[in-house]
């Protein structure tokens, strides 16, 4: 059975005005979600990607054009439904971790959902839960500088999943890590799409993250580029290594040939 639509861009532009002048940094996108997947956006620096992750998660209008959450405009309802939406059902995770410092990692998770009008008990008792998830349930009492980068941004990961969204955005979360613990952010949320069906979004930059979403939207210059399946991805990259091994062997027997 087909997976149901859940996020749908129509046409969307995106026009910023700096300094008097009006520079467009999206163009006509149209770009679906369905349920349950796991879509990349991805292109070099300044390609819009992060404006677009915008304005899926109710940060910035359009200029022109619609985002359709579920059947409805999202931009069509009040300032009150749309930060009620982004608040519980979009999780988001930065490049910055963006958690307060004077707080507790338990206290950063359950944060959401005291914004929620959560009791006390729950939202902290929600929040060791997540965490131990995580394996950081011995750091519940840490502030955040105590903790290394990798740490930091699993916290940020377990604070977008304490209202239980049902899509998760992430926004280069791996932007500001080594790679040891920038692998192990991405498998947490590999995890949180193939094992907990979460629907997944993600802006990256970063070509060794290809393998992991369902399908890749390739922006350039403000506008779909391509989209392809991560089968035609690798099916890609299998050519290329066929080839480079073809140029090895050929480069090879040159050499034993002189």
């Amino acid at each position: 059975m087909a997976k149901s639509i859940v996020i749908e861009a129509k046409k969307v532009s995106k026009t910023f005005k700096l300094q008097g002048q009006e520079i467009q940094v999206l163009k006509d996108i149209n770009v679906s979600v369905h349920s349950g997947e796991y879509v990349m956006f991805y292109g070099a620096s300044g390609c819009g990607k992060s404006t677009l992750l915008n304005v899926i998660c109710g940060l910035e209008p359009p200029t022109e054009g619609e985002l359709i959450v579920r059947g409805e405009s999202l931009y069509g309802k009040s300032q009150h439904d749309i930060t009620e939406y982004r608040r519980s059902k979009i999780g988001i995770v930065f490049q910055q971790f963006n958690l307060l410092k004077s707080l507790t990692i338990q206290e950063n998770v359950a944060l959401p959902l005291a914004a929620g009008g959560e009791n006390f008990k729950r939202r902290m008792d929600r929040a060791a839960h997540l965490l131990e998830m995580v394996g950081l349930t011995k750091f519940l009492r840490r502030r955040p500088p105590e903790l290394s980068g990798g740490q930091q941004q699993r916290v940020a990961i377990t604070r977008a999943l304490a209202t239980n969204p049902w899509i998760i955005v992430c926004d280069e979360p791996t932007g500001n890590l080594d790679s040891r613990s920038a692998d192990e952010v991405m498998a947490i949320i590999e995890r949180l799409n193939s094992k907990s069906k979460r629907t997944v979004l993600m802006v990256t930059h970063n070509p060794e993250y290809l393998h992991f979403p369902n399908r890749i939207v390739y922006l350039k210059d403000g506008q779909v580029d391509k989209e392809v399946t991560n089968r035609e991805v690798t099916a890609e990259a299998e050519k290329t290594n066929e080839k480079l091994d073809l140029d090895l062997r050929d480069l090879l027997r040159d050499k034993e040939e002189k």
